[in-house]
This record gives C-alpha cells, structure tokens and sequence, in this order.
C-alpha cells in the first residue's frame, strides 16, 4: 500500500508540472521511435527516502543489467516496463513486472564507480516481441572514438524531473576523464552544444551498432554537474564485467 501510495505521489507530482518541465529531447538528442532501442528498461526503485528512477537493459527473458547505484538502497519491489516509450508506465503495449530479488556486485564502490553493475531477476520470463528483446553484451574494449549511442529518460537540468518520453543521443568513446579499470567515458559526437547523461539515465545502457547489429558496450554509472553542458559521462564496461554477469546469470 505504501508503495502504491509512493507511486501515485511522484507520478502526480511530475504529470502535474508545466509541460515546459518535461524536455523532449533529454540530452539534445532525438525523440525514439516505437522498437528502435527494445532493450530499454525503465525501472522505478523504492528507498527509504521515496521513489528512485533509472534505466536498465533486457539482457535475456529473465535479466535486466543496470547500475548498482540504482539498486543498492532499494526495498521491497522494483517496478520493471519494458517495451514502452514512456517513464511513467501509460504505454498500452508494454509490459510491468515487478522484481523482488537483484545481485549488486560484491566489489562495488559507490565512490569511485569501479564495478557499478547490478542485475535484476524478473519473477517470470518474458515474450520476445518487436518491442521487447535482449541486447547482446560486449566481450572486448570498445576503441576509442568509436560512435555510440544512449537511450534514456534522463533529465536535463537541475529541474529533477525525468522526461516522460524516451530519447537516444550518439556519443564518441574517449579516454578523456581519469577512471577506474571497469569504467570507460564518452562525450558528445561532434557538437559542444550536444548534452550526456543526466538524472534519471543511470543504468541505461550505452551502445555500439545501435541501428545494425547492437552490442552493449557500457552501463551509465555517473555524470557530471554540467550535464547539459556537453560533459564526459562515466559508463561501467560490460566486457570488464563480463565474467561477473556471466557468474550470477548464467548467460
């Protein structure tokens, strides 16, 4: 009941702001397209301090992958959509489960990002459709300069509010920020003014071959105060974890 309660209150609270809160294009990108990105996940995650919103990645008919930051203060169950184009769950065609159990790597550390990976089982496999399918997980290091891409429901500013409508922006991966050995970065392709990810994309998942043949290279981890600025942003590298996904998957 609470958590329904909880539910109603943050959705109320957003769906009741002026339309100019919620931006169509989440970090200068373009408005997505109905089964472009099916491995999109939008997760809404119960904490001690209300409601959390993230991204996630279908990565078999029972997993989703998504950031341990996301996951690490949760309770009770996690909201999972799949197959919409909507954060707040009004898309006729998707599909809510709800999720009581999620794996947060042991080795985590919420203050450098190093193995921020966490995978949430769903309570029932899900039907493979144009709008619902698993995305295949990188095995070696992405190059650099490589074109990726981001899908999300990210915000854009310090509004705080995620966008209603999902988006993608094409990145370019860099070694330009000082990480860990499980992180890899990517800035905007090609325009100062182009935006990353921001409130509301961790856990989305970053992408190379998006269009043709789409292979998650990272899992959004952080990004910086001038997301909107055309900053880095810091992504966990699946092929680093690989191994520990395969561990406690099974795929």
């Amino acid at each position: 009941m609470i958590h329904k309660l909880l539910l109603f209150l943050t959705l109320a609270t957003a769906l009741s702001l002026p339309r100019k809160e919620f931006r169509p294009r989440i970090f200068n990108g373009e408005p997505a397209s109905k089964g472009q990105f099916p491995w999109q996940a939008a997760l809404w995650i119960p904490t001690n301090t209300g409601l959390k919103f993230c991204g996630g990645s279908l990565i078999s008919d029972t997993w989703v992958l998504t950031s341990a930051n996301c996951v690490g203060k949760a309770f009770f169950r996690i909201r999972v959509l799949l197959g919409t184009l909507e954060s707040t769950g009004d898309d006729p065609d998707q599909v809510e489960l709800h999720s009581r159990l999620w794996i947060i790597h042991e080795n985590f550390n919420p203050w450098t990002y190093e193995n921020d990976v966490a995978v949430v089982r769903l309570p029932e496999a899900v039907v493979f459709n144009d709008y619902i399918q698993p995305i295949a997980l990188m095995t070696e290091d992405v190059d650099e300069d490589s074109t990726v891409t981001v899908s999300g429901w990210g915000a854009i500013s310090e509004d705080d509010v995620i966008s209603s409508d999902l988006t993608y922006s094409n990145l370019t991966i860099s070694t330009s920020c000082a990480g860990t050995d499980s992180t890899i970065c990517a800035i905007p392709d090609g325009n100062s003014d182009s935006q990353n990810i921001c409130l509301g994309d961790i856990g989305d998942a970053l992408v190379l071959n998006a269009f043709t043949d789409p292979v998650q290279v990272g899992i959004a981890s952080s990004y910086g105060t001038t997301c909107n600025k055309g900053g880095s942003g810091i992504f966990t590298s699946t092929a680093f974890e690989r191994q520990w996904i395969k561990r406690v998957t099974d795929i």
